[in-house]
């Protein structure tokens, strides 16, 4: 937290729980109080985390000032809390903050039931989450080279998809959004753009002229009457001329070469 030097703004570099709440701004002049203003601090961004079945998740909620009868979980289907148990998930509990402050949710397996928004509720303000289960569907491995194309298929049967998403991944980067069926604002880059194309619903990733900008990870997840699949994609680029393929290339020559000279002494004995 950042107070201006006129003392008229406070910015928030990395919004916490206790920041939440209600906030109260006086103007003086003398002894004199000119306005008074009430200002409320509430986080309306979901963050979106994507789990697939059977992951061990947890929701953070950090708060060093929140006494532990004050805090509790609000679910999809339950709220929880660290002296109730009437929930219908046993092994979804609270973490007990009251050192820590540390009051994270855990659930030790996802499921598809466990999808919906979750709020951290306190007397200063509410953090709030969002769980999205994809099942999994079977893996994939394609190779490219220069001149190819490539299909990526997310889901070959498009009847009844709702939302396509497509991600990107390179190394240890982040993954990257590059493309949503319902928000058009997401695009691809512009190196990606004129070679690389979706079908209609956006199942499949068509990429022409690849690159080894092209490889990497890619995921997709396509929405059919409320649920969520996930499949993974390993795109490899092979570039036929590559420092590997060029030392090959010389070594069977040089091979071959040996070869044929030895048939030519043998034959002049």
């Amino acid at each position: 937290m950042e107070v201006s030097r006129s003392g008229t703004s406070i910015r928030f570099w990395d919004v916490a729980p206790e920041n939440l709440g209600f906030y109260y701004c006086a103007f003086f002049t003398g002894e004199y109080c000119q306005r008074f203003h009430e200002i409320c601090l509430i986080v309306t961004k979901y963050p979106v985390v994507h789990f697939q079945p059977g992951d061990r998740v947890v929701l953070p909620c950090h708060s060093r000032t929140a006494h532990w009868r004050d805090v509790k979980w609000r679910g999809p289907h339950s709220h929880i809390d660290l002296w109730s148990t009437a929930h219908q998930d046993p092994g979804m509990h609270m973490l007990n903050g009251s050192r820590t402050g540390n009051f994270s949710l855990i659930i030790p397996s996802v499921s598809s039931s466990h999808s919906g928004r979750y709020a951290c509720v306190f007397r200063s303000g509410i953090l709030h989450h969002e769980i999205v289960v994809c099942s999994r569907m079977e893996s994939l491995v394609l190779m490219l080279s220069p001149g190819s194309s490539a299909v990526l298929a997310c889901d070959p049967n498009p009847d009844g998809v709702s939302r396509v998403q497509w991600h990107h991944q390179r190394g240890d980067d982040a993954p990257e959004l590059i493309l949503d069926s319902n928000h058009t604002s997401v695009g691809l880059k512009p190196s990606q753009r004129g070679r690389v194309d979706v079908s209609n619903p956006k199942t499949c990733l068509i990429i022409s002229e690849p690159s080894a900008e092209d490889s990497g990870l890619y995921r997709c997840r396509v929405w059919r009457s409320g649920f969520c699949s996930e499949r993974k994609i390993l795109l490899q680029y092979k570039d036929h001329f590559s420092p590997f393929y060029v030392v090959y290339s010389a070594l069977v020559a040089f091979s071959l070469l040996v070869m044929i000279c030895a048939v030519i002494y043998v034959n002049m004995k």
